[in-house]
């Protein structure tokens, strides 16, 4: 590399600033010269003669003529900033920071800043002539002081300032988004440059930002609709776009320092998210995705949250959006340039490493300073590949929509599938659209079991028969059976033992709704008869003993709103376990009903809790209705303690050393029954005494 050739050419770089300013007008004939404009030529030379208006006799208020303030003399440093936040979606200002010296000329200021609008100049040097670039024009925002001093820093914004104010329009919907676009630059008196982004023309019907929002904020909202990014650009012109393809290759010769990550893509997927009251944006969740692209490159999304434009229809807009980014990527970068160029702008470039291998990349940031010689950085952040997951992030009861859209160009198809999860399951929803038919198909999974007491555990005495908790005995008896089967095989550990009887459940459901019945079938004898069975209007059968050992299930759709599970054997032995009924067409896993934990010693159910002795024949339980303890005595169950209201009732009552009776804050004496070696004391206290 030629440094020496590199330097010259930096130095041929040169730039200058200018902005309007009022001067003393100029005599003509007697009169005086009526206000005018006087632009110099950029190469400083003197300006040509201009006609100026006589005005006969009388004054004119003055005239306006650039100042200049060139790098050759009194402009020290230009620093500019172009940065995007987010590859669409964002309108952000350029930044501008100028650095000004020798001010003052025979003890008068020669600059005054503050607030003047900055005409920036770039250009290169060439056979004695400089051929200029505007970089736009910034406002000066903040000053040192109201008149220029001694090497002072001015910090400026672009024109896109004037789009931070309310946005007061009434748009006459229904209307395109340029049209709204349009009536903004119109008011605001800024040109549009593109007239023909992506999307420009769909319509909106309705306000679709909030009261207070900046015309910045409008605007930008639209650009994320279009899949665009704003931007106010050197020709001082309202701009909305996507990246362009350009010829620029990013090559070894032209960069000091690089650095390139993996690539971001290929996009395959779009997710469009609305916000809940809690500000996730996981809660209500619309995808759009290519399968055969996630296959073959794995998953890179591009997520959109909470547009109140996309919020309107996000099933029509995801797949839309993901047919304009099927296949975009690019390598994350950062890199120092030798030589710095001042015409660079949000581009797709080629990056070439110094293997000679070519990368495809966007330019998202830059960062132009010129101070004698011209430096620039430019680099595009890395983003997050992939989410893969997305479980919503509503409360308990509240009901959370995902939707799936896959994208087969090659066959035309679209396939949607609509996730929408409740307390009482999840209902899938699954579409295909081609250009000749749409297809639907309804299923509906997960909840808790709906069966409750579904092995056994629970029981109580009815009528001398001890019978399970929540199901009815219709003929017989029937138990439960606990062995290294269940234990082995099953998740219950228990299950049910069908001799001969019949027990029922009836179980409230949803008329239209679907639901499968699970369970595990083992046949302990081959004789006599045994059924599982639903009363879903007509009792349909299950299972019976002519099937083989194994895990069964039936998905069927509620007639009614409740159905019955029935179990029933005659003169055989006929274990059922893991017996669960949820919500949707696929089985689950077994598990407790909704609001049970039943173990072989505790059982907690919608009734209270129960505490089995694992010594003594008893038991004790807390429920609503009663705080109580059980024993079996003489072959009967009788109440041994309890709780009535304010009094403890007890059968037996055992006190090693002492029992109190009365309150002496309350009454004037309290009796004492105390155990002594000889016997029993009773003692009266009185309140004095103690």
């Amino acid at each position: 590399m030629n440094n020496e050739y590199f330097n010259r050419l930096s130095q041929s770089i040169k730039a200058y600033i200018r902005y309007i300013e009022k001067v003393n007008p100029t005599e003509i004939d007697g009169g005086f010269a009526n206000s005018t404009y006087v632009v110099q030529p950029i190469d400083g030379g003197n300006a040509p003669d201009i006609d100026r208006t006589e005005i006969d006799g009388g004054v004119a208020s003055g005239f306006y003529d650039y100042i200049n303030i060139r790098s050759e003399t009194d402009l020290q440093e230009i620093e500019i900033n172009d940065n995007l936040d987010k590859i669409f979606g964002c309108f952000n200002a350029r930044t501008a920071r100028i650095k000004i010296m020798n001010p003052i000329s025979n003890g008068n200021y020669k600059y005054s800043l503050a607030d003047k609008d900055i005409e920036i100049f770039m250009g290169y040097k060439e056979n004695d002539v400089v051929n200029y670039s505007s970089l736009g024009t910034f406002r000066v925002k903040q000053t040192d002081s109201e008149t220029v001093g001694i090497q002072t820093e001015f910090n400026l914004q672009d024109r896109s300032f004037i789009f931070d104010k309310e946005c007061n329009l009434n748009f006459n919907y229904p209307c395109t988004r340029l049209s709204v676009v349009q009536t903004i630059c119109d008011y605001l008196g800024i040109e549009l440059a593109t007239t023909n982004f992506w999307c420009s023309e769909a319509i909106l019907t309705k306000q679709f930002y909030t009261k207070g929002a900046t015309f910045r904020e409008v605007i930008r909202i639209i650009a994320e609709s279009c899949l665009c990014f704003a931007k106010v650009a050197e020709d001082d012109k309202l701009h909305i776009q996507f990246f362009e393809k350009s010829d620029y290759k990013l090559k070894p010769r032209v960069y000091k320092k690089l650095n390139v990550e993996d690539c971001f893509g290929y996009v395959n997927r779009v997710v469009l998210t609305e916000t809940d009251e809690s500000g996730s944006t996981d809660y209500d969740v619309i995808i759009a995705e290519d399968e055969e692209s996630i296959k073959k490159f794995g998953l890179t999304e591009v997520k959109i949250s909470n547009n109140l434009i996309l919020n309107e229809d996000r099933e029509k807009y995801a797949p839309l959006l993901l047919g304009q980014l099927i296949g975009f990527r690019y390598f994350p970068f950062s890199a120092e340039m030798v030589l710095g160029n001042y015409k660079l702008n949000h581009s797709i470039i080629d990056i070439v490493d110094r293997d000679g291998s070519i990368k495809p990349s966007i330019i998202m940031n830059l960062n132009i300073r010129y101070n004698g010689a011209l430096k620039t950085n430019i680099s595009s952040p890395a983003k997050s590949k992939t989410k893969q997951e997305y479980k919503g992030a509503g409360k308990v009861g509240e009901q959370i929509k995902n939707v799936w859209l896959n994208v087969d160009k090659i066959k035309g198809i679209i396939t949607s599938l609509n996730e929408e999860i409740t307390e009482q399951g999840t209902r899938l929803t699954k579409i295909e659209q081609s250009s000749t038919e749409v297809k639907t198909i309804i299923s509906q999974t997960g909840s808790d079991n709906l069966i409750k007491n579904s092995v056994g555990f629970a029981w109580e005495t009815i009528d001398s028969n001890n019978v399970p908790k929540f199901w009815t005995l219709l003929s017989g008896s029937i138990d439960y059976i606990e062995n290294d089967f269940t234990r082995i095989n099953t998740l219950a550990n228990r299950g049910w033992l069908i001799k001969t009887g019949s027990i029922e459940q009836e179980i409230a459901v949803t008329t239209g709704n679907v639901y499968t019945l699970s369970f595990i079938a083992n046949k302990l004898k081959t004789i006599g008869t045994a059924k599982v069975m639903i009363e879903n209007g007509t009792k349909i059968t299950v299972y019976d003993q002519t099937k083989e050992n194994g895990s069964y299930n039936y998905s069927f759709i509620a007639q009614g709103n409740s159905i019955k599970v029935i179990l029933e054997a005659t003169s055989t032995e006929m274990l059922i376990s893991d017996l669960i009924l949820n919500t949707g067409n696929s089985p689950q896993q077994w598990k407790q009903a909704s609001g049970e934990l039943y173990t072989s010693e505790v059982l907690v159910d919608i009734d209270g809790m129960l505490i089995k002795n694992s010594v003594y024949s008893g038991y004790t339980i807390i429920s609503p209705s009663e705080f109580a303890g059980y024993y079996l005595v003489n072959g009967r169950m009788i109440k041994v303690f309890t709780l009535n209201k304010d009094t403890t009732e007890v059968n037996k009552l055992w006190a090693y050393q002492s029992i109190e009776i009365g309150d002496t804050s309350v009454n004037d004496v309290k009796t004492m029954f105390v155990a002594v070696k000889e016997g029993l004391d009773i003692v009266l206290v009185d309140k004095e005494a103690v």
